[in-house]
C-alpha cells in the first residue's frame, strides 16, 4: 500500500496542452512528514501543529498540483498559502484544489493573457453533509428562499434525493464560486452574499447570483453557472471559465 493511489484524470476536464484535471485517493494511515521531501514539496510552517489528516490532505492536493504543472510542461514552483488558506498560484495558470475524506482533486489551466476573465477556475469536493448537521448550519449558508427552491426541485424520495443532498450541493457550489472569484475579489465574502437563481437538473447546473457588489465587474445581479457531478464520496462542483 502507498500514500497516493488511483491517480486518474477528471472526466469533465479533458487533458490538453492548456488544461488538466486530476484526482486521486490518499491514505492518511500511510502519511509521514518525510513524504514532503520524497515528493519534493516544501513542508509549510502553517502545518507544524496540524493533525495527520490535515497534513495528508494538504500533501495530496499539492502533489496533484505538481503533477498538473508537469503535464502543462511548466516550471515546478512552490505553491504558497494565502490569507484565506488559498493556494498562491503562479501567474501562468488558473487552478483549484479540493479534498474530502480520502480523496483529492485538482484542475489547472494556462492563463489566457489575451482575454482576462474575472471568474477563474473553481472546484469543490464534498461528502454529503448529514441532515442533522445541515439543519444546524443552514441559516448561515442558505436563505429561506433557497431552502424552498431546493426542496421543490430535489426532495424526491423516488429519485433518492433529500435535503442533505440538496444542501450539500448548494454549499459546495458556493464554495466553488468563492474559489473562482477570490483571485479578483481578494477578500472573504459570505455564503449569503450569493443566492441561488436557477436549477437545471438535466444539465446538472446551478445558476448563482451575486447579491452584493464584490468588484466593479462582479456586481450585484451578476450570474455565474456552476456544474456538478456525483462522486464516490458525495458531490463535485466546478466552474471552468
Amino acid at each position: 500500500m502507498t500514500f497516493i493511489s488511483e491517480l486518474a484524470p477528471l472526466p469533465f476536464c479533458a487533458a490538453s496542452q492548456d488544461s488538466i484535471g486530476l484526482c486521486c485517493q490518499f491514505n492518511s494511515g500511510f502519511y509521514r512528514d518525510s513524504l514532503f521531501d520524497e515528493f519534493a514539496i516544501a513542508f509549510p510552517a502553517a502545518l507544524q501543529r496540524a493533525n495527520t489528516q490535515r497534513k495528508a490532505e494538504f500533501l495530496a492536493g499539492r502533489y496533484l498540483a505538481k503533477m498538473a504543472l508537469a503535464h502543462l510542461q511548466l516550471t515546478p514552483v512552490e505553491i504558497g498559502i494565502g490569507p484565506q488558506r488559498n493556494p498562491l498560484w503562479p501567474a501562468s495558470v488558473e487552478a483549484s484544489i479540493s479534498h474530502s475524506t480520502n480523496h483529492a482533486v485538482c484542475v489547472m489551466q494556462r492563463t489566457n493573457r489575451t482575454t482576462h476573465s474575472d471568474v477563474a477556475v473553481g472546484l469543490d469536493l464534498e461528502a454529503i453533509i448529514d441532515g442533522a448537521s445541515a439543519q444546524q448550519i443552514q441559516s448561515s449558508i442558505i436563505s429561506p428562499q433557497e431552502h424552498e427552491m431546493l426542496c421543490n426541485r430535489f426532495i424526491d424520495e423516488q429519485r433518492g434525493h433529500n435535503f442533505a443532498f440538496a444542501f450539500t450541493l448548494l454549499f459546495s457550489a458556493k464554495e466553488s464560486l468563492f474559489k473562482a472569484l477570490y483571485p479578483t475579489v481578494g477578500r472573504y465574502f459570505d455564503f449569503l452574499d450569493v443566492g441561488l437563481s436557477g436549477i437545471d437538473t438535466a444539465a446538472s447546473q446551478l445558476t448563482l447570483q451575486l447579491l452584493t457588489n464584490l468588484s466593479p465587474s462582479l456586481y450585484a445581479g451578476r450570474e455565474v453557472q456552476v456544474r456538478w457531478q456525483s462522486h464516490p464520496i458525495g458531490l463535485l462542483t466546478y466552474i471552468l471559465p
